[in-house]
């Protein structure tokens, strides 16, 4: 199972996507409790976005774990506020800049790409698609000097040409935010939410429980909500 994280910050922020750092410490522990007593249980997590509150809160705490995580990060927002994301007119948040994604590969993380500036990637032309998926993966190379071969889709959202066009620029694979989808190249994960617990967790690990499918339904709302907001507050 891959879960999928974006914010850790103290503050209240709109929408749903920020985990504040006292509930991800819970979740890290009932992680660490899970793997203790079953050796079988696969979890990893990810972090979209690449936020700066990443390091200033969920690093240290994956460190004392002895666990890491894969951050996804936008290569044209490094060091800049996330002006992409409707909620940033509210509560604007601050990605990490090159140095600070040096900093969090150190510390063992694996830094992977986002894309270059967060765009619904179905919407673009074959040479915007190329040039916002090439662009991002020289960039974070260049930055860490170290292969990015995974691609990580904004809001999830990707169709059979914006996976060509990723494998023609060089990722080995894809991951979205339909824990359904197993491959070939794109693979699904699971998203954690403000409203997500240990509980919850315990049913997405359960697929085929009833606790599972009702957060799949909740996951497709989280989503249709999202897009809503898009809709009424941002154009692109």
């Amino acid at each position: 199972m891959v879960l999928a994280f974006h914010k850790v910050e103290p503050r209240l922020t709109w929408g749903v996507t920020n985990y504040s750092p006292d509930q991800f410490a819970k979740l890290l522990d009932f992680i660490a409790d899970l793997k203790l007593s079953d050796n079988d249980v696969s979890i990893e997590l990810t972090f979209d976005d690449g936020y700066k509150s990443f390091l200033d809160h969920a690093d240290g705490m994956l460190t004392e774990r002895n666990l890491t995580a894969t951050i996804f990060a936008l290569s044209g927002y490094l060091g800049k506020r996330n002006t992409w994301d409707y909620s940033s007119i509210l509560a604007p948040s601050p990605h990490m800049n090159a140095e600070e994604l040096r900093i969090a590969a150190s510390h063992g993380h694996k830094i992977q790409s986002h894309t270059h500036t967060h765009r619904d990637l179905r919407s673009l032309s074959k040479t915007e698609l190329h040039t916002e998926l090439a662009d991002s993966k020289a960039i974070l190379e260049d930055i860490l000097g170290a292969e990015v071969s995974e691609i990580c889709y904004p809001f999830g959202l990707y169709n059979d040409r914006v996976e060509e066009v990723a494998r023609e620029v060089g990722y080995a694979k894809g991951w979205s935010m339909n824990p359904t989808d197993s491959g070939p190249f794109t693979f699904g994960r699971w998203g954690i939410y403000a409203y997500d617990t240990p509980l919850t967790l315990w049913a997405k690990l359960n697929p085929d429980s009833f606790g599972a499918k009702l957060e799949i339904l909740k996951l497709r709302t989280t989503s249709l909500m999202a897009r809503a907001g898009r809709f009424a507050f941002w154009t692109e």
